[in-house]
């Protein structure tokens, strides 16, 4: 394998940076394969539209959960464009302060997100769980979606144990800079296995080296830091993420 594939960035919200459109011909010319996440399902056409000839960047169809408390009715434009969605994301629960209160309308519009995941199937889904990691865990165990579908976890911040669970369940960690900057949390990165890892930056919502919010191309950042603390070479890190990257961006039936 060439040491030239892609830089995969797992996790950005492109449509929420100012120059939205033309930060996805960016993914293309900089070699960044780019997962495109949205909050709510009615951002999802225009973002598909925006990718249209930039065939690196991949658009998942999203209900965030921050914004379930006063958008909670929008699972049903979900529910309709989910059939044609291959990539889902962002989707998860947030029982951090600021949204606990709306913690049962989002458990209500996850569970349905995940049984309308395992019951279409094939789906890659990119999963927000701030201090939710165990429910979300049994919410996908209890719909069957890492049987149907892919799982990532973007920001993992849940314990070792749930950590682990996840393992067996067979999701995967998308990694971003600010993951590596805590101890305690690059400790626990380097539990996860080569062939579970991918990367991420999350942009516009965390920012790069140089305190700008991060692009597509800054995860070439996070991959320099993974390969400071993990065995091997920067290029050979590189290879091992696009691998794991391609298994769900080239198709999904050969690999399950």
């Amino acid at each position: 394998m060439s040491s030239t594939v892609p830089l995969v960035d797992f996790h950005a919200h492109l449509d929420l940076f100012p120059d939205f459109p033309a930060i996805f011909g960016e993914c293309q010319a900089h070699d960044v394969a780019t997962v495109a996440v949205t909050t709510t399902p009615f951002a999802y056409p225009r973002n598909l539209e925006a990718a249209q000839d930039f065939p690196l960047v991949k658009v998942a169809l999203g209900l965030h959960p921050q914004i379930v408390g006063e958008r909670h009715a929008s699972i049903a434009e979900f529910e309709r464009l989910s059939p044609d969605a291959k990539f889902i994301g962002e989707v998860g629960l947030d029982a951090g302060p600021a949204h606990y209160g709306t913690f049962p309308d989002q458990e209500k519009i996850f569970r349905r997100i995940a049984a309308i995941c395992s019951e279409q199937g094939g789906k890659v889904l990119s999963i927000h769980s701030f201090r939710t990691a165990k429910k979300v865990l049994d919410i996908l165990e209890d719909s069957g979606v890492p049987r149907n579908c892919f799982v990532v976890f973007h920001w993992f911040s849940g314990s070792g144990s749930e950590m682990n669970r996840a393992l067996e369940l067979g999701c995967f960690f998308s990694v971003n800079g600010s993951m590596l900057e805590k101890q305690a949390r690059a400790e626990s990165i380097k539990k996860i296995p080569l062939n579970r890892l991918l990367t991420e930056t999350d942009g516009p919502f965390r920012n790069s080296a140089n305190r700008i919010p991060a692009r597509p191309q800054s995860v070439a950042e996070t991959l320099n830091g993974l390969a400071a603390i993990l065995p091997g070479k920067v290029e050979l890190l590189r290879q091992h993420i696009w691998s794991n990257a391609k298994r769900m961006i080239g198709g999904i039936a050969d690999n399950l």
